[in-house]
């Protein structure tokens, strides 16, 4: 099973409601970006929020090289915040 799975049905046992889960999709130092195809799939199987914390790395989706980086996560809309922050959302 999953270390994510393992990790929610854990805290689900304990009596925590776990919600949401945050990955990166191009990090401020190195620009990595987080197996978002194999986070979404448990956070929909589990009905958890999937946030993708984008801000550097998300607008590179816009770009035709960096088109395939949200393949396969549902990602369904942007969400722009302040001056440099923005979110996907994959619910």
């Amino acid at each position: 099973m999953d270390p994510l799975i393992r990790t929610v049905h854990r805290d689900r046992r304990d009596g925590l409601h776990p919600f949401c889960v945050v990955a990166n999709a191009g990090t401020i130092n190195t620009g990595a970006v987080d197996p978002l195809p194999d986070i979404a799939s448990p956070c929909k199987d589990e009905q958890m929020w999937f946030h993708i914390d984008g801000a550097y790395g998300a607008p590179t989706m816009l770009t035709r090289r960096g088109q395939g980086i949200a393949l396969g996560t549902g990602v369904g809309r942007f969400a722009v915040a302040g001056s440099s922050q923005v979110a996907l959302s994959a619910i």
